[in-house]
C-alpha cells in the first residue's frame, strides 16, 4: 500500500452501485463546470463573412493563462483551516533565509495529518503525531482536544478515536468521554500495529525542541522503512468485532443520515499506522447505513479521485470479510 498522503488514482470517480433499496448519492457531488470556459455564443452567425481586420501593431492584452490544475483535483475546495482566524500570508521577503523558505512549505495540519473528506459532515484524519508518539501518550497527561474542524469551520458534534494500548496485557476496550466542548467520543483501545523500530523513532522525535522532528516527510519515511516488516498483517483490521460493531452503533446513533448526507459531524482518527483500522469503522458504517456490501464501499473508495491514496486497498480480502460479518450484524 502505497504511503504517499498526496497520491491518488487517476480512475474517474463513480458513485456508488446501491441495491434497489437505497439511493444512490453517497460520495461528494461532482464539482461544477471549469469557469474560466467560454461562455455560449447566442448571436447568429452571418452568411457573408466579413473582412479581416489585421492590427497594425501588436496587442497590449495578453491572453490570460488559465490556472494549473491543483494536484489535488477535487480536493482543493475540501481543504480545512484551524480555528486561528482569518489572517492572510504576509508576503515572503525579496530574499527570504533557508530556515523562511521550510517553514513555508511546511504542510499545515490538515495535509499532515491527511484529512480525507467522505461526505459532508463525515471525515477522517491520522491522530497528531505529537500526541500518539509525544509527552501526551505516556498517559501521564491529558490530551487536548481536536483541533481540526469542517470545511465550514464547525466542531466535530461526534469522534470514533482510537487509542494505542501501553500494555500488552491489556484487553481491547471500549469507552466513552465527553470533553469541554460537549464533542461526544469513543475511545477504542487497540495494539500498535508498527514495528517497535518505528514507534521508538516516532518518540525520540517528539521529544527534539526545534520543532522540526515529527515532519509528515519524517513520518512518512519511518513508516515505510519499516512497514514492510508488518507485511504479513496488513489489511487486516486490529479492532476486535465487537469494537467494530460498537463502532456502528455508535455512529448510527448520532443521527447522521447518509441519504441526505446531513446530521452530525462526525470524525474518525487514529495513530499513523491504523489506516487500515480507520477505513474498516467507516466502510462497516457506510456498507451498514446505505445497505451495500463492504466490497461495493471499497471499490468506490479505491476508484474515487478525491480519495487520498493513503486510504486505498486498505483492506485485504480476509480484512474485508471480517467487516463483512460486522455489517451483517442486525442492530
Amino acid at each position: 500500500m502505497a504511503m504517499d498522503c498526496h497520491s491518488y488514482a487517476s480512475s474517474s470517480s463513480n458513485r456508488l452501485s446501491p441495491t434497489p433499496t437505497t439511493s444512490s448519492s453517497m460520495y461528494p457531488p461532482t464539482p461544477l463546470n471549469d469557469p474560466y470556459s467560454p461562455a455560449p455564443s447566442w448571436t447568429k452567425a452571418s452568411r457573408r463573412r466579413k473582412p479581416m481586420i489585421t492590427m497594425s501593431r501588436p496587442s497590449d492584452v495578453s491572453i490570460p493563462q488559465l490556472p494549473k490544475l491543483s494536484s489535488f483535483g477535487s480536493l482543493q475546495r475540501l481543504r480545512e483551516h484551524l480555528p486561528y482566524g482569518n489572517r492572510d500570508s504576509p508576503p515572503p521577503p525579496s530574499q527570504p533565509s533557508s530556515h523562511l523558505v521550510q517553514r513555508h512549505l511546511r504542510p499545515q495540519k490538515n495535509e499532515s495529518r491527511c484529512l480525507q473528506y467522505v461526505m459532508p459532515g463525515l471525515y477522517m484524519a491520522f491522530e497528531d503525531d505529537n500526541i500518539s508518539f509525544g509527552a501526551s501518550s505516556d498517559g501521564t497527561s491529558f490530551p487536548p482536544d481536536e483541533e481540526l474542524r469542517t470545511n465550514l469551520g464547525q466542531r466535530f458534534t461526534h469522534i470514533v478515536k482510537l487509542t494505542t494500548l501501553k500494555n500488552s496485557s491489556d484487553a481491547p476496550d471500549v469507552a466513552h468521554t465527553v470533553d469541554s466542548n460537549q464533542t461526544q467520543a469513543m475511545n477504542l483501545g487497540v495494539f500498535s500495529n508498527s514495528h517497535h523500530l518505528f514507534d521508538l523513532r516516532m518518540r525520540i522525535l517528539a521529544s527534539e525542541i526545534d520543532g522540526d522532528g515529527l515532519s509528515p516527510d519524517a513520518a512518512e519515511k519511518l513508516y515505510t522503512e519499516y512497514g514492510d516488516i508488518n507485511e504479513p498483517y496488513t489489511g487486516i483490521p486490529l479492532l476486535t468485532p465487537r469494537q467494530l460493531l460498537a463502532s456502528r452503533e455508535f455512529m448510527a446513533g448520532t443521527g447522521y443520515d447518509v441519504r441526505r448526507r446531513q446530521g452530525a459531524r462526525i470524525l474518525i482518527t487514529a495513530p499513523r499506522d491504523h489506516c487500515t483500522d480507520m477505513v474498516s469503522i467507516l466502510v462497516c458504517f457506510l456498507a451498514h447505513a446505505s445497505r451495500n456490501t463492504v466490497q461495493v464501499v471499497l471499490q468506490e473508495i479505491d476508484k474515487h479521485e478525491g480519495f487520498l491514496g493513503i486510504w486505498k486497498n486498505a483492506l485485504s480480502e480476509h480484512g474485508v470479510s471480517m467487516v463483512q460479518d460486522v455489517v451483517d450484524v442486525r442492530s
